[in-house]
């Protein structure tokens, strides 16, 4: 596996948690009109919900 690759989810759970982390700060823009922050806030943000999720994958 090369860097910045992700073994693939085992299950759908995996895959449906990743994109709603991944999808609500848009949503919360969008429906309720929340500040979502600067590209670069939005890149941090992102870039934490994959380190989460590899590390979830990783464990098991």
């Amino acid at each position: 596996m090369e860097f910045g690759e992700l073994e693939q989810p085992r299950d759908f759970t995996t895959v449906r948690v990743f994109t709603s982390m991944i999808a609500a700060p848009s949503q919360a823009h969008a429906v309720l009109g929340l500040d979502v922050g600067s590209p670069e806030q939005q890149r941090t943000y992102i870039e934490r919900a994959v380190d989460m999720l590899r590390q979830g994958v990783e464990k098991r």
